[in-house]
């Protein structure tokens, strides 16, 4: 496989808004740096970035000029989530779960999850790594993963040193072969939406002790913890969103949103959430204490049912992917909702070559796929270009210095 990167020229009407942007708010493009809010250290801790799923890590690093694939993973199973700390990345595949060295993927440890008595055709997958300190928390389902047919799944925590076993949470009840999300985690909870866990707990959102996998608080109903921000958690479940405080579970508020998307995130006193119907898609943010709307803004309509996603959330913007185009991305006033630029990940050739999902707000970049964005002007930099778009559909996570993508297997650009 190899790999080409080639600056790209932003369409005429993107710079017309960058440059509307630019005269209101005086900024340049390495100088809004000055104006983030730093980070202790270049962190990718879970599947957002942050616990408030921002993808926002304003002291982080990625590739910059001239990217090239340093390492990549075999291709044993299909990449889902890492998280990166400490000069290591955690990474879960068909088996195991390891912390790689993230220079060249040099094996640190390597936990196996298979247990002896599981039947052979009952093998696991390892998804969604997420680390604090201390520990680093997964899930694994256990099954037939090239059939999709799965048997039971489970919530693990391994010492993040050396990969030894701290604790283990198994599904039981009626629909034990139902998945765990992907934890959301800080030093004094980890939170997962997932199956029962024994006779007196249905399917629910779930709070557990770091240390050793008790659980503090459980929620009942098909919710799901997305972030947290400020002592809340915010759970989702279908047409409904809720805030309930960190260390209890006592719901703070909850309201009814119908065709809201399932991924918001938090930042700065909002939360921020897309909604879907047969007639518009819209981006809105919500007050955090209450749960009112502050502001909404429309969103390109997809003709699926699907608003499309927040790649990322800085600290003066939110930036969207419309479902109706996956190639673009929408630069969105975090104040107020309003448009700032917009502008479009071009192919080169026409060949789809270069992935265009995840995001990431790194340093002084917008990493919104294999491109590598001017946050202010939008205008695009670099693309990464793969000869197998298969093997690198999506951006996982940008930290030191590298980008992380997904597809067959574990690619790794710096």
């Amino acid at each position: 496989m190899t790999m080409s990167t080639t600056p790209t020229a932003i369409g005429r009407r993107s710079m017309l808004r960058a440059v509307a942007g630019l005269s209101v708010f005086g900024l340049t493009g390495r100088g809004i740096a000055n104006q983030l809010q730093r980070e202790p250290s270049d962190t990718w801790s879970q599947s957002g970035g942050t616990a408030a799923n921002t993808s926002f890590l304003p002291s982080g690093s990625g590739p910059r000029e001239s990217p090239s694939i340093a390492w990549h993973s075999p291709a044993t199973v299909e990449a889902a989530g890492v998280a990166v700390l400490e000069n290591r990345v955690y990474y879960g595949d068909h088996q195991s779960l390891k912390a790689l060295s993230p220079s060249d993927g040099t094996p640190q440890w390597t936990a196996p999850v298979r247990d002896e008595s599981e039947a052979s055709d009952n093998d696991p997958y390892v998804k969604y790594p997420a680390v604090t300190t201390d520990a680093v928390v997964a899930v694994v389902r256990y099954g037939d993963f090239a059939r999709a047919n799965y048997r039971s799944t489970a919530l693990i925590a391994r010492n993040r040193h050396d990969g030894s076993p701290l604790w283990r949470v198994t599904s039981a009840g009626d629909d034990h072969a139902a998945g765990f999300s992907p934890p959301v985690v800080t030093e004094q909870v980890v939170l997962a939406g997932g199956p029962g866990i024994s006779p007196e707990t249905g399917r629910g959102a779930f709070a557990f002790e770091p240390s050793d996998g008790s659980v503090r608080w459980h929620r009942p109903g098909p919710l799901t913890p997305i972030a947290v921000a400020d002592g809340r958690v915010v759970l989702t479940g279908p047409d409904t969103i809720e805030a309930v405080a960190i260390e209890t579970g006592k719901q703070l508020w909850k309201r009814s949103i119908a065709g809201l998307e399932r991924a918001p995130s938090i930042a700065g006193g909002a939360i921020f959430v897309t909604k879907s119907s047969s007639t518009t898609n819209q981006l809105l943010a919500l007050d955090d204490e209450s749960g009112a709307t502050n502001w909404r803004t429309e969103l390109p309509k997809a003709e699926t049912r699907s608003a499309g996603s927040i790649a990322a959330i800085d600290t003066n913007t939110i930036y969207v992917q419309p479902a109706a185009h996956r190639a673009d991305v929408i630069a969105f006033d975090r104040r107020d909702g309003g448009e700032r630029w917009r502008t479009t990940i071009d192919q080169p050739e026409g060949v789809q070559s270069v992935p265009t999902s995840g995001g990431a707000r790194t340093g002084d970049e917008l990493y919104l796929g294999g491109a590598i964005i001017d946050p202010v002007t939008g205008s695009v930099t670099e693309q990464i270009s793969f000869d197998n778009a298969d093997e690198s559909r999506y951006l996982l996570a940008v930290a030191g210095g590298r980008s992380y993508f997904g597809g067959a297997r574990l690619t790794v650009v710096a």
